[in-house]
């Protein structure tokens, strides 16, 4: 499995350009079933977003689940031929924890945006883990 970052800020008025951020790194094999857990940074400021992407195995089922201090719109994507297929979405929320079953081998990215400023900046909790099929 491999996980990408990509992180975008979208500035507050007045400012120019928006900073983007992506890194790449290779995660060591883990247990099969054992649960993986992750800070998500998050900005304070309206629109910015953070995603965290992993890669997955056609027909592989992804229990995952989070938390954050602030509601958050959030995604589960993927991009299939240059594509972006949705797995699900859901606005507005402080949790969620759910599963889907990928469709492919490719990169599936969890995304959360920040929909209004909150003045300050806090970590989402995310965990997930792989159930062999």
């Amino acid at each position: 499995m491999s996980v990408r970052f990509l992180r975008k800020k979208n500035t507050l008025p007045g400012r120019l350009g928006a900073a983007v951020l992506a890194a790449s790194c290779a995660v060591g094999a883990f247990a099969a079933d054992a649960w993986q857990q992750q800070a998500v940074p998050m900005v304070g400021v309206q629109n910015y977003f953070m995603e965290r992407c992993l890669q997955f195995g056609a027909g592989e089922k992804v229990e995952f689940s989070f938390t954050s201090q602030h509601p958050v719109n959030f995604d589960v994507h993927y991009h299939p031929d240059n594509a972006i297929v949705f797995v699900l979405k859901k606005e507005n929320t402080k949790e969620l924890s759910d599963s889907f079953i990928s469709k492919a081998v490719d990169h599936y990215c969890f995304t959360w945006a920040n929909p209004v400023d909150v003045g300050s900046d806090w970590d989402i909790q995310l965990k997930y883990r792989v159930i062999a099929q």
